[in-house]
């Protein structure tokens, strides 16, 4: 049934803002024993052959053309390579209660950019005053944190750039045919976002950081298992069943997981801003899910 599906949809975005909050914290974890990209770029390989894995158990042949596999590719790549990788090197610097929070900007940008594509999802008024809430309290929250010196700014860059990555990654992945299998998908696109971590991060000289050490495998493991497959079959069974306007609410989720588990885990301090930043944030999105959303019709009058 039509409800049914709805609230199944309902159910995996929840568990993707929980769990993709809990990977800001592995996240920092990770970043703090093993060099950023290396850890990312071995996560995304492990996430891959996983994926790899459940194909095979489920379905045996595929058929898959070339354009799907290249479309895969480069939605793995914006969204995991690029907009992930940006992330890795950020939390070398800055909190991950921070990190989520400015991390919730991708809805903003998905909405903006969707708005004027062809065959397009039009926002209403209402879902506009939500994002636009959203983002007031996410520059207000950020203020009192660039005292943190040179890497303050530099940071903020970095954790913007990432959005806008993640962004494009979730709109070209909209708009252009995938590989039609969640897992092959998924593997494809790990995979390719876990060598491109690992080129950049050799390129870098990565490797004369590294030590092997228990807490860095333990995050890479979650990242990699509960992170990355788990949070990607929401992932993607969110994104075919929501509009991408949306599918990006999870972000907020995200901030409120990922402030509390800060303070929880890494003892992260939650500041009265902080908290007030995230009621407004959630309020915003309960604004902009409850938005009636219409499609714009392909090129016709």
């Amino acid at each position: 049934s039509n409800n049914s599906s709805k609230y199944k949809a309902f159910i995996a975005w929840l568990t993707l803002g929980i769990l993709w909050g809990a990977t800001f914290v592995a996240t920092n974890i990770g970043v703090q024993n093993l060099p950023s990209l290396l850890m990312g770029g071995i996560r995304f390989l492990i996430a891959g052959l996983t994926a790899f894995i459940i194909t095979g158990v489920i379905k045996g042949q595929y058929a898959m053309g070339r354009k799907q596999i290249i479309n895969s590719i480069v939605m793995g790549i914006l969204m995991f390579g690029l907009g992930n990788g940006l992330i890795n090197v950020a939390q070398n610097y800055v909190s991950a209660s921070i990190t989520s929070i400015i991390l919730a900007t991708p809805p903003l940008i998905v909405s903006a950019v969707d708005s004027y594509l062809p065959n397009g999802t039009r926002l209403h008024f209402k879902g506009w005053i939500g994002l636009l809430v959203c983002f007031f309290a996410i520059i207000w929250m950020w203020m009192p944190q660039t005292g943190g010196g040179e890497n303050g700014w530099s940071s903020l860059l970095l954790l913007v750039a990432s959005s806008v990555f993640w962004a494009m990654g979730i709109l070209y992945g909209r708009h252009n045919e995938r590989i039609p299998y969640i897992w092959a998908d998924v593997g494809v696109q790990c995979t390719a976002a876990g060598i491109f971590q690992l080129v950049i991060g050799t390129s870098f000289g990565m490797w004369a950081d590294w030590h092997n050490n228990l807490p860095g495998w333990l995050a890479v493991l979650f990242l990699a298992l509960i992170g990355t497959i788990v949070g990607n079959y929401c992932l993607v069974y969110i994104i075919d069943r929501m509009p991408p306007t949306k599918v990006t609410t999870y972000a907020y989720v995200n901030t409120v997981s990922a402030i509390f588990l800060g303070w929880l885990c890494l003892d992260e301090e939650i500041t009265v801003r902080m908290m007030i930043t995230a009621i407004v944030i959630i309020l915003g999105v309960i604004l902009s899910q409850s938005a009636k959303v219409k499609s714009v019709a392909k090129g016709t009058c």
